[in-house]
């Protein structure tokens, strides 16, 4: 790894927690020549979340790593998705917002978010998360997050695409507050 070196690929794991989660993806990252820049692992409930900042040096490479990570299945979710440039190299200024998510858990959730606010160019930038169960058995969720939107993005048509996203998941009765 050079000094300028940077991610390529952000890996999120999510799975039932079980010995050897981790180790099976650092090891397929290891096998196709990537070094992990940054990672947390936590369990949440029963689940193992598992977060890593990729590097390989070879986008061609890191393609094939990402196109590999995401067809692991073994009960687990893995995701895999392209770091954007830095805000310096792309010349792009934020404004710091915050999101106050709750609702019914399923699986896949954050991810849809995550893939409604990229489509708008905003970043997740810190999130913290909770999660309740109710007398039914239900697990419900709070996500705090920290969102980092473009300037040139207007917040109403942030909050339009949250909007939409929420009514795709009606019966999961989710709520978001954009400060």
């Amino acid at each position: 790894m050079t000094p300028d070196s940077r991610p390529e690929i952000m890996v999120t794991a999510i799975g039932p927690h079980r010995e050897g989660l981790v180790g099976q993806i650092t090891s397929k990252i290891a096998s196709w020549g990537g070094h992990i820049v940054q990672s947390r692992s936590m369990e949440l409930g029963l689940q193992k979340v598992f977060v890593a900042l990729v590097w390989t040096g070879d986008r061609q490479k890191a393609n094939m790593l990402r196109l590999n990570l995401n067809d692991m299945a073994d009960n687990m979710t893995v995701t895999c998705m392209w770091v954007p440039d830095t805000e310096k190299e792309m010349g792009v200024e934020y404004v710091t917002h915050k999101l106050l998510v709750r609702g019914q858990q399923r699986l896949g959730l954050l991810h849809q978010f995550h893939e409604a606010l990229l489509e708008k160019g905003v970043q997740i930038a810190h999130m913290d998360f909770d999660t309740n169960t109710s007398k039914e058995n239900k697990t419900y969720f709070t996500w705090d997050m920290t969102l980092e939107v473009p300037k040139d993005v207007e917040i109403e048509d942030v909050r339009r695409t949250l909007h939409e996203t929420t009514l795709e998941l009606e019966k999961y009765q989710i709520e978001c507050d954009l400060q």
